[in-house]
């Protein structure tokens, strides 16, 4: 019986190269599971949150009033994990006059203050404990801060399984071995 240990080997580089499933905290976290805030007031600053795809686009305040704003979406952690997503910031207004960064617990870590800037941000969080995002302005004129949340991940988001089209893999792979051993038999049979 050599056909098992083949089979075997089969099985298990397959589902050891397979890709692992990493649903990010946009799975986990809708759009609608989010508070937008945007202070002083929605008047002064106009702030906004949209989901394009599988991407949050948070957008600062740009009303034109020349008072200073903050927009803030946030959240609360329904598991103790890690919180990882990619970000970029862009902007046409001057270097400072907007900004951006996350939110843990209330606690504003910037990210960016003038356009260009991108990264991979990791953090960890308690069940209960609040997180988010947060585009400034000191004037709400010029043009808004955009911040660019993607390949979003969380502890409870991620897992360690393969994913669901490991299986045509899986079965190619035997597939692959047995005819290999069906044709190393029929030689020997033959005589080839």
């Amino acid at each position: 019986m050599r056909l098992l240990p083949v089979l075997l080997f089969c099985l298990t580089t397959s589902v050891t190269l397979a890709p692992e499933a990493k649903a990010g905290f946009i799975e986990t976290y809708s759009l609608s599971s989010f508070t937008l805030v945007n202070s002083p007031t929605s008047i002064l600053t106009n702030g906004s949150a949209v989901m394009q795809g599988q991407t949050l686009v948070v957008t600062g305040g740009n009303s034109g009033t020349g008072e200073p704003g903050t927009t803030q979406l946030t959240t609360t952690a329904v598991a103790a994990g890690q919180i990882a997503f990619d970000y970029a910031y862009f902007t046409l207004d001057a270097r400072n006059e907007d900004s951006a960064g996350y939110l843990i617990n209330g606690l504003f870590i910037p990210l960016a203050s003038s356009s260009g800037p991108s990264g991979e941000v990791q953090f960890t969080v308690a069940q209960g404990e609040s997180f988010g995002f947060e585009v400034t302005t000191v004037d709400n004129q010029g043009e808004p801060g955009i911040l660019t949340i993607s390949d979003a991940g969380s502890a409870n988001g991620n897992s360690a399984t393969p994913e669901p089209g490991t299986g045509p893999v899986v079965l190619l792979a035997i597939g692959v071995a047995l005819t290999a051993v069906g044709l190393r038999s029929s030689r020997m049979e033959t005589g080839a």
